[in-house]
């Protein structure tokens, strides 16, 4: 569960974004939470990377093949 004063600024930046993109609300919220995920994922793979040593390479791989629209997958690759 969010913080209340995180909640008020991501209800607000949903409403601002929502507006100034011209887009529903519930999908302005999905990204907004996107990027919150990936942004503390971001900060565990730092922390673990100062830690350890340890750093994690992902890389996306999306696009066309036999003209089928292939959805996007990560690789992760761990390097020591």
């Amino acid at each position: 569960m969010w913080p209340m004063g995180l909640l008020f600024i991501m209800q607000d930046l949903c409403k601002r974004y929502s507006s100034d993109l011209n887009i529903p609300a519930a999908i302005t919220r999905e990204i907004l939470e996107h990027l919150r995920q990936h942004a503390l994922q971001k900060l565990v793979e730092r922390e673990q990377f100062q830690k350890t040593g340890k750093a994690v390479l992902k890389i996306k791989a999306s696009g066309l093949r036999d003209d089928k629209v292939v959805p996007h997958f990560y690789i992760f690759i761990e390097f020591y």
